[in-house]
């Protein structure tokens, strides 16, 4: 299960306003500057960030053995070129900001995640999907898409 949004939708989340964070070890990130593969760009995770260099692994690639692991960009060059790929929990911190505190991403019996939004009310608990996607990245990104096209 892939946990963060593909190339084409860290874009538009770029475009609409989500915050591209300061680059740290673990995160995706898409850098188009350094090519295709097979018709796609690739994610590549974050492996070492230091004051002038950021290291970093194509996704499924071959990981070799350099001074740090992976390949390096100057942190200049990786902040002007590179585009965040967040994950399900990333979005939905945004969100929350968003939409309010009470909304989560769960897996159905289906293999699906779905978005939710739980209202407390004086007579119970109100909950409204707002998103549905194989990926929870996907699910997330969308209702987060949806959310600033209605403000």
């Amino acid at each position: 299960m892939q946990n963060h949004v593909t190339f084409e939708t860290a874009l538009r989340l770029k475009e609409a306003g989500f915050p591209q964070p300061n680059p740290e070890v673990g995160q995706f990130w898409y850098l188009p500057m350094l090519g295709s593969i097979n018709g796609e760009n690739p994610p590549y995770c974050i492996n070492f960030v230091g004051e002038e260099h950021i290291y970093f692994s194509r996704v499924g690639g071959i990981v070799t053995e350099r001074e740090h692991v992976g390949n390096r960009l100057s942190v200049s060059t990786f902040l002007k070129a590179a585009t965040f790929a967040p994950t399900a929990a990333d979005i939905l911190r945004e969100l929350k900001r968003v939409v309010g505190e009470h909304i989560e991403v769960q897996e159905t019996y289906e293999n699906e995640f779905v978005v939710r939004l739980f209202e407390d009310l004086p007579f119970g608990n109100f909950d409204t999907i707002l998103e549905t996607n194989d990926n929870p990245a996907e699910a997330a990104a969308q209702a987060f898409l949806n959310s600033k096209a209605k403000q």
